[in-house]
């Protein structure tokens, strides 16, 4: 009889255990966590990107803005970093007023809080470096690089942001750092090219296949970003493109599968592009035409 209670108490004591370890759930609760800081900050950008659009449309009018009013009002208006990783941004935000009597001065200003955003997520993100994605860079750069890719926990925040900055519905796929020869990728980035490089290839005329040419062109282009870190998106992006023929063949696929991938990356991705990505000199023969007279375009 006493075994048996025993036993019963016993059944009791595990089952009462689990019970407390579902309702603790300590990596539901590290996910609140992460979601309250994730909109802390979302929150912090957009009172951001509003007073400095404030500044700008006041600047262009043809006012002034005195340096010492402009610092006054950033804490009212937009408050100090609410985490550490917008900690830098929220630097470059207060230095901004430094140059608050230039208009284009003020307007690139947005991009020094970018660099902010990506220094200060950079820090904090579980980034892998990928030695493979490096490897196949490395040409395209004309420098040793290193490649890393993102978890969605990590990048979603970011690219958040980096849109909100931006003023635009641009998702971020890729970045480059030509100081430090680095290149960072969301995770649908990685995803497709993670197989490809294993010899894996999908099947054509499918979401896959278009998602790969895709992330070959991101990866191009963060590539060539890096060999020529002052040329425009447009020029960098027209580059990219015929980068991915040299990508695939390097890979080792068939001429067909070659031509169906760049023909998605010429006639699905290119078209829908931003303006500031295109030009009418990204074509055959044209002045962007990396190797004319060569034979198939891009």
């Amino acid at each position: 009889m006493k075994g048996a209670l025993l036993s019963v108490l016993a059944t009791v004591a595990i089952v009462a255990g689990v019970g407390a370890l579902f309702a603790w759930s300590p990596w539901a609760s590290e996910e609140r966590e992460r979601e309250r800081q994730r909109t802390r900050e979302l929150q912090w950008v957009r009172a951001y990107s509003a007073w400095t659009t404030a500044i700008e449309r006041r600047l262009v009018r043809g006012e002034t803005v005195a340096g010492d009013a402009c610092l006054g009002s950033l804490p009212k208006a937009v408050g100090p970093a609410p985490t550490d990783r917008l900690r830098i941004a929220a630097s470059a935000a207060r230095a901004a007023c430094a140059e608050v009597g230039d208009p284009a001065a003020w307007r690139r200003s947005r991009w020094s809080v970018v660099r902010g955003l990506f220094e200060g997520h950079g820090e904090a993100a579980e980034a892998g470096h990928e030695p493979e994605l490096s490897r196949t860079v490395a040409p395209i750069a004309g420098r040793t690089a290193r490649a890393y890719c993102w978890p969605d926990r990590d990048w979603t925040p970011l690219a958040e942001q980096y849109s909100v900055v931006r003023g635009d519905e641009l998702w971020l796929l890729g970045h480059a750092d030509p100081a430090r020869h680095r290149i960072d990728l969301a995770p649908e980035v990685c995803s497709p090219l993670d197989p490809f490089l294993r010899g894996q290839y999908p099947a054509l005329l499918t979401l896959d296949s278009f998602e790969l040419a895709q992330a070959l062109v991101v990866l191009a282009h963060e590539a060539e970003h890096l060999r020529v870190p002052d040329a425009s998106e447009a020029v960098v992006e027209c580059y990219a493109l015929q980068r991915v023929r040299g990508l695939l063949r390097a890979a080792g696929v068939g001429r067909a599968y070659e031509e169906e991938i760049v023909g998605l990356v010429m006639d699905v991705s290119y078209p829908r592009l931003p303006p500031e990505y295109s030009t009418t000199k990204c074509r055959d023969g044209g002045l962007l035409d990396l190797h004319p007279g060569s034979g198939p375009w891009p």
